[in-house]
């Protein structure tokens, strides 16, 4: 924690080679090394615990709408140092613990059973790498500038993406590209055409 807190006072970590993420999100990389399952299930066996992790869910809402008026989203990349990001060290913590309480949370309401939101869930990393490519397109074509965004137009939006990116008619072409065998296939298919060519 201490390195992700410090790290905003050097000036050379910034957004090349990611550098500044790397030292500012350590504490959950290592959280995720060092953490076992048998630790979440012990957690989820808590009875009361869920109820909390709803409680700190809208103890955020709460707090973002409510007590953080000037919370720049920026803040969240962690890319940038502290004089170039506009923010302070009490910043950073806030935006860690309520990353970590969250994660938590997170962790304590998933459900044991396969469901609606289990199936959307297991597509998350399609979703994580195709989001990027709809904000880009969004902001040149100034869709950001004409419409303004709160909390529940941007939960609608969220929502949205992922039921978008989360569907089988992306999630099987994009996962055949990126196991790479679309690219296995190119390289067998002259070998394939010579079988063919001699069986003729």
């Amino acid at each position: 924690m201490a390195v992700a807190l410090v790290s905003g006072f050097w000036e050379n970590a910034g957004y090349k080679y990611s550098l500044s993420r790397i030292l500012v999100y350590t504490p959950f990389f290592l959280l995720g090394y060092y953490g076992r399952k048998e630790g979440i299930e012990k957690l989820r066996e808590i009875k009361w615990v869920k109820y909390l992790a709803l409680v700190i869910f809208i103890s955020f809402i709460i707090y973002i709408e409510f007590v953080a008026k000037n919370f720049h989203t920026k803040w969240l990349y962690s890319a940038y140092p502290f004089s170039q990001a506009g923010y302070n060290i009490g910043i950073r913590f806030q935006i860690l613990l309520w990353g970590f309480l969250m994660t938590l949370s997170l962790f304590a309401i998933i459900p044991d059973k396969e469901s609606f939101i289990t199936k959307l869930g297991k597509n998350s990393g399609n979703i994580y790498y195709l989001h990027g490519f709809l904000v880009r397109a969004l902001f040149y074509t100034e869709f950001f500038e004409k419409i303004s965004f709160d909390f529940a137009i941007a939960t609608v939006f969220a929502l949205a993406e992922i039921l978008i990116f989360s569907g089988n008619y992306i999630t099987k072409p994009l996962n055949f590209i990126i196991s790479g065998q679309v690219f296995i296939n190119l390289v067998k298919l002259p070998e394939k055409m010579l079988k063919k060519y001699h069986k003729l």
